[in-house]
């Protein structure tokens, strides 16, 4: 039950996203069945970056983070090749921080 219903608010918030923000903001998130819901129905979101999915994911704030040493092999990728990439992520923050790195 609790997947269907993560299943229902993603595809609202695809078409609707503020509606089934406004509408999952209001609920408890301290209880871990609901948390897992309101991420999951939230993942479309997520992965876009929106500002109140990730706010209430715990991710409001701007992150503070360098990334210095940024690769990617080959620097021309063949048809149906493979690239790869590599980097450091370095936080510049005073105090901890949660980062989602997608």
């Amino acid at each position: 039950m609790q997947k269907s219903v993560a299943n229902h608010l993603n595809d609202i918030a695809k078409d609707h996203p503020d509606v089934m923000l406004d509408l999952v903001e209001s609920w408890d998130h301290s209880d871990p069945h609901t948390a897992w819901i309101v991420r999951h129905g939230s993942r479309s979101l997520i992965k876009a970056g929106h500002p109140l999915a990730l706010a209430l994911q715990g991710f409001g704030a701007k992150p503070k983070v360098t990334v210095p040493d940024f690769v990617v092999e080959p620097d021309v990728v063949p048809w149906e090749g493979t690239v790869a990439f590599r980097f450091d992520l370095q936080s510049t923050a005073k105090s901890s921080q949660r980062l989602a790195v997608d």
